[in-house]
C-alpha cells in the first residue's frame, strides 16, 4: 500500500493509437477540396486552444476577399468564415492520439486534429464521416450522435404528449356539445309532452281551478304604449315566451292572482287546521317527524353531505332574530351534495321545531332553471317530508301549471315564475 500522505497514484496512461489511414487534418482539406472550396486554416488561439476556420465559398470570392484586405477595404458581404471551431489540446480523447505516430506534426498537433474533427462534423453532421477517422475522434462524433438523438427522442415524446393532450381536449369539447345537445333535446320533448298533456286535458296533473270574468277592455292609452324590454323579460324568457295575458297569475297564494281571478284553495278543515297558529304547526310537525312515511327517507338524507352542514347553516340562514343570522349565504358543493333538496328542509324543519309565529310565517322559494327539475324536486321533498303528494307542504308553480295552497312552506318555481312574482309586488299586488 502507498504510505500515508502520498499522493494518490496517477490512472495509466492510455496505449498509443495504431493507425494507418487519413487523419482529420487530411479529410477537412479533401472535403474542402472536392467542393472547390479554400484549404481551411489554423491558428493557435491561446496556449491550450487551437482555433480552425472552414470557408466554405468559391475560391474567387476568397480571392476578391484578400485583395480587398490587402488594400485596407472592407471584406465584400458573404465572405466570412462559414465555420470557425476550437478545440482544447488538454482534452483528454487527445492524449492516446498524442503518442500515435500517426498523428502528423507530433504531438503539438494533436488539437488541430481534433479542430478538424468538429469542423467536419459542424459541416455533414449527417454523413458518416466518421467511419474513415481514427478512433478517438471516431467515439468524439458517436457521442455527439448519441446526444443529438436522445435530444432528438425527448423532443418526439414532448410532441406526441401535446398532440396527445390536443387531441383529447378536442374529444372532450366535442363530447360536451353532444352532450349539450341531447340535453337541450331532452328538455325541449319534456316540454313538448307536457304541452300536449295540458292540451289534452289529461288528468295526470294537478291543474287549479280557475274562475275567469271576462277580460276588461284595455284603454286607449295602453294600446297605443309601444312595447318596451325590461330585464325581467328578458330573465323570463325561459318561461313567458309564446305566452298568453289569460294565463294563471304567477304569485304564490291566492291573494297574490289578478282581481279577475279566484283560485279554489284547499278545504276549510285543512286551512283552519294549518292557520290555528305556530304551535299547532310544531304539534303537527313533531307528530310527521315520527310517523313511518318520514322516517323512511331519514336515513337516505343523512348519507348526503348536506346532512354534515345542517346545523351552521340553519344558525346562519334559519332565525332572522338570531346575532348569527345573513341576510345573504352562498352554499357552494358538489352535485348531488343536497343543496336544493336539503337546505330547504332544514330551513323548515328548524322553524316548525321552534314553533309560534316562526313557524306560521315561514315561507320557502326555491327557483329551478327547467320545469321539469322544479316538479321532480318537488316531489322529491315533498316525499322526504312525508307528504302523499305534492300540493300541500311541498309546492311548486311552472307555466300553466300550479300545485300549491296557502298552506304551502316550500315553493319550488322557475325564475321566470319568480320574477313575475316580484314584478307584480311592485306593481302594487299582494304577494
Amino acid at each position: 500500500p502507498p504510505p500515508t500522505g502520498a499522493p494518490p497514484p496517477r490512472p495509466p496512461s492510455p496505449p498509443p493509437v495504431v493507425w494507418s489511414g487519413a487523419t482529420p487534418r487530411e479529410k477537412l482539406e479533401q472535403w474542402c477540396r472536392e467542393r472547390g472550396n479554400p484549404k481551411p486554416s489554423y491558428e493557435v488561439a491561446s496556449r491550450t486552444t487551437v482555433r480552425c476556420r472552414v470557408w466554405a465559398l468559391s475560391k474567387e470570392r476568397v480571392q476578391k476577399k484578400r485583395a480587398r484586405a490587402a488594400k485596407g477595404q472592407p471584406p465584400p458581404p458573404g465572405t466570412a468564415p462559414t465555420v470557425v471551431c476550437t478545440a482544447d489540446s488538454t482534452n483528454s480523447i487527445l492524449r492516446p492520439w498524442a503518442k500515435s505516430k500517426a498523428c502528423s506534426g507530433g504531438p503539438s498537433k494533436a488539437a488541430h486534429d481534433l479542430a478538424a474533427c468538429q469542423a467536419l462534423y459542424a459541416l455533414a453532421p449527417d454523413l458518416p464521416l466518421y467511419r474513415v477517422l481514427p478512433p478517438p475522434f471516431r467515439d468524439w462524433w458517436t457521442a455527439k450522435l448519441d446526444a443529438l438523438r436522445a435530444e432528438r427522442e425527448a423532443e418526439a415524446s414532448l410532441s406526441a404528449e401535446a398532440k396527445k393532450r390536443r387531441s383529447d381536449k378536442i374529444i372532450d369539447a366535442v363530447v360536451k356539445r353532444v352532450l349539450l345537445f341531447a340535453a337541450a333535446a331532452d328538455d325541449a320533448a319534456a316540454d313538448a309532452a307536457e304541452e300536449r298533456e295540458l292540451e289534452k286535458g289529461s288528468g295526470a296533473f294537478y291543474q287549479p281551478v280557475v274562475t275567469k270574468k271576462p277580460p276588461k277592455k284595455k284603454k286607449k292609452e295602453e294600446e297605443d304604449a309601444p312595447a318596451t324590454e325590461s330585464w325581467e323579460d328578458l330573465l323570463s324568457s325561459d318561461d313567458d315566451q309564446g305566452e298568453d295575458e289569460t294565463a294563471p297569475a304567477d304569485d304564490w297564494e291566492a291573494a297574490a292572482l289578478p282581481e279577475d281571478e279566484v283560485l279554489e284553495g284547499p278545504s276549510a278543515l285543512e286551512v283552519a287546521r294549518y292557520e290555528t297558529g305556530g304551535d299547532d304547526l310544531k304539534a303537527w310537525w313533531l307528530e310527521r317527524k315520527a310517523s313511518p312515511a318520514y322516517a323512511a327517507m331519514r336515513d337516505q338524507r343523512a348519507e348526503l353531505p348536506a346532512a354534515g352542514a345542517r346545523d351552521g347553516f340553519v344558525a346562519v340562514a334559519g332565525d332572522a332574530a338570531s346575532a348569527s343570522h345573513r341576510d345573504r349565504v352562498v352554499v357552494c358543493g358538489e352535485t348531488g351534495s343536497g343543496k336544493t333538496t336539503q337546505l330547504p328542509h332544514f330551513l323548515l324543519d328548524a322553524a316548525l321545531c321552534a314553533g309560534g309565529a316562526r313557524a306560521s310565517a315561514i315561507r320557502i322559494v326555491v327557483t329551478q332553471p327547467r320545469r321539469v327539475a322544479a316538479t321532480s324536486v318537488a316531489a322529491r321533498v315533498a316525499a322526504e317530508c312525508g307528504e302523499n303528494d305534492v300540493g300541500g307542504l311541498i309546492g311548486y308553480h311552472i307555466r300553466h301549471e300550479r300545485r300549491c295552497s296557502s298552506r304551502t312552506k316550500i315553493l319550488f318555481c322557475t325564475a321566470g315564475v319568480l320574477l313575475r312574482c316580484l314584478r307584480g309586488g311592485l306593481d302594487g299586488k299582494e304577494g
